[in-house]
């Protein structure tokens, strides 16, 4: 008899402890996606941290007239100065002259006056991603989302160009303008444009 009612009790106890696993597990699974949408979240709430403060020494630099890896001022700089420090330059034509320095390092553009010789214009194109080494791209969102809504948006060839006051001087931030649905384009090249020196 006991036997009997101790099998009862084992199997009482057996699918009490069945349902218990069962509802445990659907608890578990319901957490471990909400967890795997926070952790990416997160993941996602750092690296804007990351590009908005990057953006923002961007600007810092370019209310200086100045770009990342360089020591030229746009609208100071005479191209003189460039050849002595960097050398001999590729020339683009229509008053420009390109610096591509690869591994890593990006590539520079630079407008210079015919009249006077200054640098008007530097652009920097920024490096080919590559997290190994980490170098990575931002977007016109994270651009937007740093800095608020541009000055000015306009259009050339298949570039989209966000402008904002720097100063004395321009900051354009340029990028394709077309982007794959739902996302938005990755920031080729940034400019650090001097009006007044463009004589």
């Amino acid at each position: 008899m006991n036997r009997i009612r101790n099998g009862k009790h084992l199997r009482k106890w057996s699918a009490i402890g069945i349902a218990a696993a069962v509802i445990s597990l659907g608890t578990l699974a319901s957490v471990i996606p909400a967890h795997a949408a926070n952790s990416a979240k997160t993941a996602a709430q750092a690296a804007t941290t990351k590009d908005s403060g990057r953006i923002k020494d961007i600007l810092a630099l370019a209310k200086q007239g100045k770009v990342q890896g360089s020591g030229f001022v746009s609208g100071k700089t005479n191209i003189k100065e460039v050849h002595k420090l960097w050398g001999a330059s590729e020339s683009l034509g229509h008053g420009y002259e390109r610096y591509d320095f690869s591994m890593g390092k990006g590539a520079y553009d630079l407008g210079i006056s015919s009249k006077t010789g200054i640098v008007y214009d530097l652009r920097y194109y920024f490096p080919l991603p590559d997290p190994d080494r980490g170098l990575s791209q931002f977007t016109f969102n994270a651009v937007i989302a740093a800095l608020g809504m541009p000055k000015a948006v306009t259009f050339n060839g298949n570039d989209k160009i966000y402008t904002y006051t720097a100063g004395s001087h321009q900051l354009k931030f340029v990028g394709p303008k077309t982007a794959p649905k739902g996302q938005s384009s990755a920031i080729a090249h940034i400019n650090v444009y001097t009006p007044k020196a463009n004589v």
